[in-house]
């Protein structure tokens, strides 16, 4: 919880300059996981990027938005819902402090973000976890 305390909240345009939610298609190198124990999320993430297609059916805004607002459907109760993000994100000596892209693609920063939203926050989701029914959230196929 100390850790949480350190951070501080910063727009993804502070952080990326030219910042885009897909910059040069989704690939599971654009993914690095940062100080938060969710690499059951992120590795459950990268196996879908193997089909580009299936992240972006999840990610309704795949442009950047210039209000800092965007939409991800994820599959948490059986059935698609949206969840509406903003895109502020943890910071830590001004570097984000968890999921990030060294190229500045937003696409995975995003779901994560909203990840954590539907499950309360992200020191709900950084205690690690299984990624069965991650791939199923994010999917809403069984596994």
């Amino acid at each position: 919880m100390e850790k949480l305390k350190s951070l501080t909240w910063k727009r993804l345009s502070y952080c990326y300059p030219d910042v885009q939610v897909i910059k040069n298609g989704v690939e599971a190198q654009d993914i690095y996981q940062g100080g938060l124990g969710d690499c059951y999320l992120l590795s459950a993430l990268s196996s879908i990027a193997e089909y580009p297609d299936r992240i972006k059916r999840i990610l309704r805004q795949q442009q950047r938005s210039p209000k800092g607002a965007y939409a991800v459907c994820l599959c948490i109760t059986g059935q698609f819902e949206t969840f509406y993000i903003d895109d502020l994100v943890p910071v830590r000596n001004n570097r984000l402090a968890f999921c990030h892209s060294d190229l500045g693609e937003l696409w995975a920063i995003l779901i994560e973000k909203a990840y954590a939203k539907a499950y309360g926050g992200y020191w709900n989701i950084g205690n690690g976890g299984f990624s069965e029914p991650t791939l199923r959230d994010l999917t809403g196929a069984p596994s």
